[in-house]
C-alpha cells in the first residue's frame, strides 16, 4: 500500500503544471468534511515520503512539489 501510495503521488507531483495548480488541489481536498482524509494524507506525505531519507535521495526531484502538497494541507487545516 505504501509503494502504490508513494507512486499515486510521485505522479501528481511530476504532472503537475505548476506549484500553484498543487496547492489548489491539495487545498480544496482539505476541507472541513475531508479531516480525517487531509490528516492522513499529510501523515503520509510527511512520514513515507518527506522524512524518509532513502526515498528523498532517490526521488529528490519532487521534494520541493511534496513540500508544496505538504504546506497547503497544513494551511487549510488551520483554517
Amino acid at each position: 500500500m505504501v509503494a502504490f501510495l508513494r507512486k499515486v503521488l510521485i505522479n501528481v507531483a511530476t504532472l503537475a503544471e505548476s506549484s500553484d495548480q498543487l496547492q489548489k488541489v491539495f487545498t480544496k481536498l482539505a476541507c472541513a468534511k475531508q479531516k480525517p482524509v487531509t490528516q492522513g494524507l499529510q501523515l503520509f506525505i510527511q512520514y513515507f515520503m518527506l522524512n524518509d531519507s532513502t526515498f528523498i535521495s532517490e526521488h529528490s526531484n519532487v521534494r520541493d512539489t511534496l513540500a508544496v502538497m505538504d504546506a497547503a494541507l497544513s494551511k487549510s487545516r488551520l483554517m
